[in-house]
């Protein structure tokens, strides 16, 4: 997002402010700054970002593009042309931070009248959506200090979190967590069996595939593969 971001502001020849935490992987910012991009790096958590990124935008009249809501109804083209694909299956599995995501997938699925199983994964230190499905709680408790490999997924406070679990409920669908160490591995299984090298939040999904490969071994099964891994530190 950040590195889109930046590509139409120097476009537009207008300014660009990036929030992000002190800990993010340098390759991701690289296109966000040699496109111009101004960083403001926090010591805090994704959650902190989002409330200095709100406060930078009502404090300075800026576009805030983290505007969740309006996110959302972009990314509903995939879960369109998913259901446009003529690829039969049962369920998709997405891997959930924030839960936005995930939330467009089954919106534009149900734009066109499908209705898959929505199965989110999380990373163990980062899962409160995860806990309050398997808890069968109604609200989330909030982790105020998230920790998982997978840095597109470290979120504590998900901002489309109810949504997200919402939405599983409704598909009958799943929640899980699954820790750095399986993530790892299914990150090198993709690469090394299928050519494919993503983000470690991306393998999240694979490592989540094989956890409940018992469960639902009768069922058609997408996952969706987010990010590359040349964007991570190696």
């Amino acid at each position: 997002m950040a590195a889109s971001l930046s590509a139409y502001a120097a476009k537009a020849g207008l300014e660009c402010f990036v929030v992000v935490p002190k800990n993010t992987p340098i390759n991701k910012l690289k296109q966000a700054t040699a496109c111009g991009a101004k960083l403001i790096e926090l010591a805090g958590n994704y959650d902190q970002c989002v409330k200095e990124a709100k406060k930078l935008s009502e404090e300075n009249n800026l576009l805030l593009c983290g505007d969740y809501e309006l996110r959302r109804l972009g990314q509903r083209n995939l879960g369109r042309e998913l259901a446009e694909s003529g690829i039969n299956f049962d369920a998709f599995i997405v891997p959930v931070g924030n839960g936005t995501l995930g939330c467009a997938i089954i919106e534009g699925f149900v734009e066109k009248n499908k209705w898959p199983k929505f199965v989110g994964i999380q990373g163990t230190g980062s899962d409160p959506i995860a806990k309050a499905w398997k808890n069968n709680s109604q609200s989330l408790q909030l982790i105020e200090t998230p920790k998982t490999i997978a840095s597109a997924m470290k979120v504590g406070s998900p901002l489309d979190g109810s949504l997200t679990l919402s939405w599983v409920r409704e598909t009958n669908g799943m929640m899980l967590s699954v820790d750095d160490e399986k993530i790892t591995k299914a990150q090198q299984l993709l690469a090394q069996k299928e050519g494919i090298f993503v983000e470690t939040s991306a393998a999240a999904t694979l490592a989540g595939l094989i956890k409940i490969n018992n469960k639902i071994r009768s069922l058609k099964i997408v996952l969706i593969l987010t990010g590359s891994g040349l964007k991570e530190n190696l």
